[in-house]
């Protein structure tokens, strides 16, 4: 009798801890584990800086991939109407870079904010937090990104130029400072001298050690070519396949050149 107890007394244990783990056999059901919460992440955007021409493809990349709402871009304040989605994959979206709107600095980088708003996260199992579908991110309209830059302005140019004087041209895009102020890429032909670079001004000087000739036509020398080859090189990205181009100045293979004469 007292063998039958004790197997009734393990048997009825059994069947509590059998319910306390796996929930009242006899009641309602447990509701399944909700699933994890996550916010939107915009792991990368490639690449990071763009020039102003537009149409390059910007990819933006999400964690945990997401069913897309809505994407819009800001440029300089100025929202764009649409960017027309060009491909995409699991929480991965790519579109043309839309142009650069008028009143953006052609001079300095400009900042371009991208919004991303999902429905949902594209990879199972998972939701979004209250409030985090929503994502921010960056990229830069640089002028000078993969563009060749050229000199906007140059002198001394004509005659009666005082035979004390400095040469000067200014880049369109900031320079290699090293590259700029290399002997020889910036020069009078024939005339000894320092060369200097203002990353302010994007201007290279070149100060004669001398005295110039009376009545004399000197020719100004700003050598380029392709990275590598010794010229002078933007700092940007902008490779120099060809020579620069300043206004009414004379081109060569590698170098451009205009002339003055002293009084």
């Amino acid at each position: 009798m007292r063998r039958t107890e004790s197997g009734r007394t393990v048997l009825l244990l059994g069947v509590l801890l059998l319910a306390q783990a796996c929930g009242d056999p006899f009641g309602p059901p447990r509701p399944p584990p909700s699933p994890p919460q996550v916010r939107l992440t915009i792991t990368s955007v490639t690449p990071s800086s763009t020039n102003l021409d537009g149409g390059q493809p910007i990819t933006v990349i999400t964690q945990h991939g997401c069913v897309l709402a809505n994407l819009t871009i800001t440029i300089a304040g100025a929202p764009i109407d649409s960017v027309k989605i060009t491909s995409t994959s699991l929480g991965t979206y790519t579109f043309p870079a839309p142009p650069a709107p008028p009143g953006v600095s052609q001079d300095m980088p400009t900042k371009v904010t991208l919004a991303v708003t999902c429905a949902k996260p594209a990879e199972p199992n998972v939701i979004y937090a209250e409030g985090g579908n929503t994502a921010s991110a960056a990229f830069t309209y640089d002028p000078c990104v993969n563009q060749t830059p050229v000199i906007e302005s140059y002198e001394p140019t004509g005659s009666g130029v005082p035979r004390v004087t400095v040469m000067k041209a200014k880049f369109s895009c900031p320079m290699n400072k090293d590259s700029v102020e290399r002997a020889g890429n910036v020069s009078i032909q024939g005339v000894q001298g320092t060369t200097t670079y203002d990353p302010s001004t994007r201007t290279a000087t070149f100060t004669p050690s001398e005295f110039l000739a009376a009545q004399m036509t000197y020719t100004c020398v700003v050598v380029g070519g392709p990275p590598g080859s010794g010229g002078v090189e933007s700092e940007s990205g902008g490779q120099l396949e060809t020579h620069l181009y300043p206004a009414g100045a004379t081109q060569s293979a590698d170098e451009d050149s205009w002339t003055f004469t002293t009084q």
